[in-house]
């Protein structure tokens, strides 16, 4: 047996060489499309799992806000862990957005330009300070707390100046933000106090006009709330429909904007991928079989001989398993070397290659049992020479 393995090989990298580097290229093609496809499907299953993703979900009070409004907010924020960000919201079409901020910018969903930013100490003690936009610092350089602004009639100080998306961020919902800033270019006066001649007020484009302060400077304060956002880190749909329906009893004569759920966001791209990668998968395992096909077709002859020189029906059988799993291995290992090489390319656009050792193995087995299903039939003609004689 280990001579007919060994005179096959040796015909196949003598004798056949084009066809067996074509017949290996052919593999290794088809197992990378196959681990490509598969990564997909895995970077899209592991993405909705573990989603741990960040979205607004924002209250409309349409004016009608009261302070029990406030402690419902309280409620929630105390019943939830996963609110990292909370935002109460004063609009005006003439005036800045005011903002009162409880929780930390660590997932960065506004950007820090200069100065310092709101600490727990300010939410803490309610002080008076401030993160403006960049329209409200009307000076070339910043300078920290030097710069007092008035808001209805008290002095608060800006530490910070901060790019803020009030239009993506904040209002959530489709038409919201036309509902409370219909005019694009609508100017608004702050007051403050500068003393230089012709610096008495700002004018600023509402994309501009944002003023950060602790949330519990804004409850003091007693500003009205136009809307609350909260940014609810959910894991999965189930969070999602949970925290949503929180939301509705709490606030049920209120228009509550929602984002995108879970699986609206995946299923669709997940259905997509997933049909497309079954599609292929099958493709590629259908190539490799009938490249083998086509070998042993090529083969048939010497598997013949064999048989006629007193090799069994199930040592030609054997020879062809062994045969099949030999360049099996070969390609599937030269496909783990273009695997290392362009992993980095492909993780770029989505596609995850890092899959343990088990699965690995289990691509390959699997890969050899599924390509040997389809070559039976080739396997039998190849075996049942000897029972009927053999021609060209």
């Amino acid at each position: 047996m280990l001579s007919l393995i060994k005179n096959d090989l040796k015909n196949a990298f003598g004798i056949h060489t084009l066809l067996t580097i074509i017949l290996l290229v052919g593999i290794t093609i088809s197992f990378l499309t196959v681990k490509m496809m598969l990564g997909v499907v895995q970077f899209q299953i592991n993405a909705a799992k573990n989603l741990n993703t960040l979205h607004s979900f924002t209250v409309d009070f349409d004016g009608e806000s009261s302070r029990i409004d406030i402690e419902h907010i309280n409620n929630i924020i105390g019943s939830v862990a996963e609110l990292p960000n909370v935002l109460l919201i004063k609009t005006s079409d003439h005036e800045p957005m005011i903002i009162g901020f409880k929780g930390q910018n660590n997932n960065r969903w506004y950007v820090h330009d200069e100065g310092v930013e709101l600490s727990p100490e300010d939410e803490l003690n309610a002080t008076n300070n401030i993160v403006v936009s960049p329209g409200l610092y009307n000076r070339p350089n910043f300078a920290y707390a030097d710069y007092p602004l008035e808001i209805y009639g008290q002095r608060f100080n800006i530490i910070g100046i901060g790019i803020i998306p009030q239009n993506n961020l904040f209002f959530s919902g489709e038409g919201l933000y036309e509902k409370y800033y219909p005019y694009e270019e609508q100017i608004a006066n702050v007051h403050d106090h500068d003393h230089e001649e012709g610096l008495d007020y700002v004018e600023i484009t509402p994309q501009y006009q944002t003023i950060l302060m602790p949330f519990s400077t804004y409850c003091k304060q007693g500003y009205s709330v136009d809307l609350v956002t909260f940014m609810y880190q959910y894991k999965s749909n189930a969070e999602f429909e949970d925290f949503s329906e929180l939301l509705r009893d709490t606030f049920p004569n209120s228009k509550i904007y929602f984002p995108t759920t879970p699986h609206d966001y995946y299923s669709g791209d997940m259905n997509k991928q997933l049909m497309q990668a079954v599609a292929l998968i099958f493709a590629a395992l259908v190539n490799i079989a009938a490249l083998f096909v086509y070998w042993l077709s090529i083969n048939r002859r010497v598997h013949g001989v064999y048989m006629l020189c007193g090799a069994t029906r199930k040592s030609v059988i054997k020879l062809m398993a062994i045969e099949w799993g030999v360049l099996i291995i070969l390609s599937f290992i030269l496909s783990l070397i273009i695997e290392i090489l362009i992993a980095p390319i492909l993780l770029k656009i989505g596609v995850t290659l890092d899959f343990p050792l088990w699965q690995t193995l289990l691509i390959l087995i699997c890969g050899y049992i599924v390509t040997t299903l389809f070559m039976l039939p080739q396997i039998r003609r190849n075996a049942n020479l000897s029972q009927r004689g053999y021609s060209n």
